[in-house]
């Protein structure tokens, strides 16, 4: 998943690094490129309004120079109205729409307009003597919104017209055009001849399109080494380095499980200048789940909302999917399996559009219904959970939706399999960190034992182990292979499950814990695996239908009956005098607080909540417990299959302002977008 430079290593056909009327238009700290000195492009050679006939196209095209751009469009429409042939109006309209609007498919419309007609006036090859500067520009934006659409062959087409009347060519810009289109031996031509070019740009664009080529070809090596070329060369020849720089470098880092590298790539991302598209919060925070760092990843999540508002408006909210998947496996493995499950629904129904990303939309896609899946299934034994201190009528209800959220778990998990029937999705996905499974938490990827079936997984698991070079990799494949055989009933298994938890790194965290829960359903050393995932990973308990044990303290609700009876009513919690796991809890009429323990000291969660907190909640109609002893039973038991970070509805909406901003720039006027 490695992404196109925009405004520093950029495609420049679908770049913002052009002038409009002599203002160069660059993302925060980019290198300002002078479009190469083209007369096309500077129209201060020419005069700013050279080819412009009619007073109100030239005071539309002011407007858009002084970054008016609202103006600039009504003004151009206005023109339309009574001249719909007027082509610097269609352009005007279509640039406004693009760049600040993000209306693309009314972009494109333009585009065309303008297009067809200047060609109606001046033939589709401009002669010297007419304002051949308009054709050129027209083209090349036309390009750009047939990019960001999705329209590749469109997008080649436009570069080839523009290089058949216009000089220096596009060389290297095709090369990430073709690569979307799978042609990568064409791909990697295109991008050796930017390479060879003595543009700086095109080197510039070249390197940041064979650090993609490689690793979309799953030559994982070699693209790491090309990124890291890419890196250099921003570093060395341009003197600085954009977001993109570094999180394509991270990518391929991650893809040879280099996770503290790319942790440390990462991190610079975060300092570096602001690229329009990637968000180094996200990966970060991502990662940071991987290895069950819960806060450190709340923190990184909380940055998105202010790096996308540094962005342009129309790459606002390019990534939008993708940050509610990330905040959707926040929340799952937080304790907040409802909220999960609706924003990773949002993500399933809208998906990013992936003209600026190297990786098949599929993947997402797939990856997304995944985590919903288990958001779903999570839920429905949070609904149980719950309803325990509530009348029985309730809590026949919570069975009922129970199974309800059962059924819709089943049916996204037939979702994501609909998508690996093509192709040969299933083992590109189990090859971890790789293009096929770049986006994957490898956590996940046993849940689809469960949804292609464990015969089907261990062969997709083979293919995959044969076809990986990485010598990192076997772990992982001896994880997988031992998942799958031990849920078809193998207790043998049980040696390639240790062999696997001895060559995972330690960083691996969630997928570690994941296989500690197996050790503890076949009943081999339960006690020390019970506390690395309860430390780890206790919101995953449930899903991997592994009970938890613990013993109260003596003495404890020994005044609170009620209460007790409602957590020994908990699905999936045992009250065991034997568990090594120690409950404290205190309780009275005012409050309930307590913690538990590991058979090691280790203070695992706490909680505490009070007969004032809730009688505020029901005033506010946020809970719907009819006592206070059902909504303390409620606290301990979420308390207790959570992690213990704050994940708050203000939190979450924090997390979720997708319209988080900052005061608008000179090249950002309009409003902030609105949030969802």
């Amino acid at each position: 998943m490695m992404d196109v430079l925009r405004c520093g290593r950029v495609a420049l056909l679908a770049a913002a690094t052009w002038t409009v009327g002599g203002a160069v238009q660059v993302c925060p700290g980019a290198r300002v490129a002078t479009v190469r000195a083209e007369s096309a492009f500077d129209l201060q050679a020419t005069g700013i309004f050279a080819g412009i006939e009619r007073p109100e196209e030239q005071e539309a095209w002011l407007r858009l120079q002084q970054n008016r751009p609202i103006e600039a469009r009504e003004l151009a429409e206005e023109v339309l109205r009574g001249a719909p042939d007027a082509f610097v109006a269609h352009f005007i309209v279509a640039h406004v729409l693009h760049y600040n609007e993000a209306d693309l498919p009314k972009a494109m419309f333009h585009g065309r307009k303008a297009l067809s007609s200047f060609e109606a006036r001046y033939t589709d090859t401009p002669k010297p003597t007419s304002p051949w500067a308009w054709h050129a520009r027209i083209l090349r934006e036309l390009g750009a919104v047939a990019g960001e659409l999705e329209d590749h062959e469109a997008r080649l087409a436009y570069i080839a017209r523009y290089n058949d009347l216009y000089d220096p060519d596009l060389i290297a810009e095709q090369a990430w055009t073709l690569m979307k289109l799978r042609r990568l031996p064409e791909a990697r031509l295109a991008a050796g001849r930017g390479l060879a070019s003595s543009d700086v740009t095109q080197q510039e664009i070249a390197h940041n399109a064979l650090c993609a080529i490689e690793f979309e070809a799953g030559n994982d090596a070699l693209s790491y080494e090309a990124c890291t070329r890419a890196l250099n060369f921003s570093r060395e020849e341009l003197g600085f380095v954009s977001t993109v720089d570094l999180t394509n470098t991270a990518e391929a880092a991650r893809s040879l499980f280099r996770l503290n590298e790319a942790k440390a790539l990462l991190l610079e991302a975060t300092e570096a200048a602001p690229s329009w598209y990637g968000n180094p919060w996200l990966e970060l925070g991502s990662l940071y789940l991987r290895q069950a760092h819960y806060q450190s990843a709340l923190e990184a999540f909380a940055e998105m909302p202010g790096y996308r508002a540094k962005r342009p408006p129309h790459v606002r909210n390019a990534d939008q999917a993708e940050i509610w998947r990330g905040l959707g496996e926040l929340l799952l493995l937080g304790g907040r399996p409802e909220v999960a499950e609706s924003l990773l629904g949002q993500a399933a129904a809208l998906p990013d559009r992936r003209g600026h990303n190297s990786r098949d939309a599929a993947q997402d896609r797939i990856v997304v219904q995944l985590l919903r899946r288990s958001a779903l299934l999570s839920q429905a034994v949070a609904v149980r959970r719950q309803a325990v201190g509530e009348p029985w009528w309730r809590r026949l209800g919570a069975f009922f939706q129970s199974k309800w959220l059962g059924f819709r778990g089943w049916y996204a998990g037939r979702a994501a399999g609909q998508w690996l029937l093509e192709g040969n999705r299933l083992v590109g996905l189990l090859r971890v960190g790789s293009a096929g499974s770049a986006i994957t938490p490898p956590w996940v990827l046993g849940d689809l034992i469960d949804v292609v079936g464990s015969e089907a997984f261990l062969r997709a698991v083979a293919v995959a182990r044969v076809e990986d070079s990485r010598p990192a990799a076997e772990a992982y494949y001896d994880a997988f292979a031992a998942e799958a055989r031990l849920a078809r009933g193998e207790q043998a298994a049980v040696t390639q499950l240790d062999a696997a938890l001895a060559g995972l790194p330690e960083s691996e965290r969630l997928l570690r814990a994941r296989l500690h829960a197996w050790r503890i359903r076949v009943g081999v050393d339960a006690g020390e695996s019970r506390a690395i995932l309860l430390r780890d990973a206790p919101a995953l308990m449930p899903l991997q239908r592994v009970e938890l044990r613990v013993a109260l303290e003596p003495g404890a609700l020994d005044g609170a009956p009620k209460l007790r009876r409602d957590l020994g009513r908990v699905p999936g919690l045992t009250l065991s005098e034997r568990a090594a796991e120690r409950l404290r809890i205190e309780a009275s009429d005012a409050a309930v607080e307590g913690c538990l323990t590991a058979s090691s000291g280790e203070t695992l969660t706490c909680f505490a909540t009070s007969r004032q907190a809730y009688d505020e909640a029901r005033a506010l109609g946020t809970t719907s417990a009819s006592s206070f002893d059902a909504w303390a039973a409620k606290v301990v038991a979420d308390a207790l299959f959570s992690p213990g970070i704050d994940l708050s509805d203000a939190i979450v909406q924090r997390l979720d302002d997708t319209g988080g901003r900052t005061t608008p720039g000179p090249n950002d006027p309009l409003p902030a977008l609105p949030g969802l």
